[in-house]
């Protein structure tokens, strides 16, 4: 009887943290297609989670299994509890609305192809061809078949970054874009001078590439 009571105390819980979140399928594939494991999207998807199969508030950690690039995404965002199982599916829903808002904001401010050719005054042709090309000199992607997005932080004034073609060789098809967005504009400890920069910044100031080349080798075999 007290684990039946246990048992539906818990899935009341789990139904008002989701019901809470305001959610739908829609926001739940989003966040996969920029960059989250379906998988730990997956818990959440259609209004329900899977019922543990042995004691209701602690689950199998295998299924909502994060990358480590995916927690340490989450902790840069101010997520908690990210080793503590009993607390780790109050985690996913603390934080889901976060993700989603983020993700929302990250797609609001990438460049479309034509404010991307305006920018770097070339043909919407020429800026497709840049990006999408064997070697790509920018970074692209697209949610299904839809427009691209060109993400903001490859851009400084009239021009690109500097050596962002290397880093999209080493970067660009093995981290997703919300991702890489992610890690392109958070300070970095072994990215320091007088200040702790992000990959970005280090190299709008001209600093070597090489450590942001090791960062980003890192992250994708993570």
């Amino acid at each position: 009887m007290v684990g039946a009571i246990k048992l539906f105390s818990w899935i009341a819980m789990m139904e008002a943290r989701l019901s809470s979140v305001d959610v739908n399928k829609a926001d739940i594939q989003l966040m996969v297609e920029l960059g989250m494991s379906a998988d730990y999207m997956r818990a959440l998807q259609g209004g329900t989670l899977p019922l543990p199969e042995l004691d209701p508030l602690k689950s199998e950690r295998s299924f909502y299994e994060l990358t480590p690039t995916e927690i340490e995404v989450l902790r840069a965002g101010g997520a908690y509890g990210l080793d503590d199982e009993e607390d780790f599916c109050l985690v996913h829903y603390a934080n889901l609305r976060g993700l989603i808002e983020e993700g929302r904001q990250f797609l609001s401010q990438c460049y479309d192809i034509t404010q991307t050719a305006y920018l770097l005054q070339v043909s919407t042709d020429e800026a497709e061809a840049l990006a999408t090309q064997t070697d790509p000199i920018l970074h692209t992607f697209q949610l299904g078949a839809g427009p691209w997005f060109f993400p903001r932080w490859q851009f400084i004034g009239s021009g690109t970054v500097p050596h962002l073609k290397p880093l999209l060789s080493v970067a660009g098809a093995s981290i997703a874009p919300m991702i890489l967005s992610r890690i392109m504009l958070s300070k970095h400890v072994d990215l320091e001078t007088e200040t702790t920069l992000c990959p970005r910044d280090w190299l709008v100031e001209g600093l070597d590439v090489e450590p942001v080349l090791k960062l980003m080798r890192e992250t994708s075999s993570g």
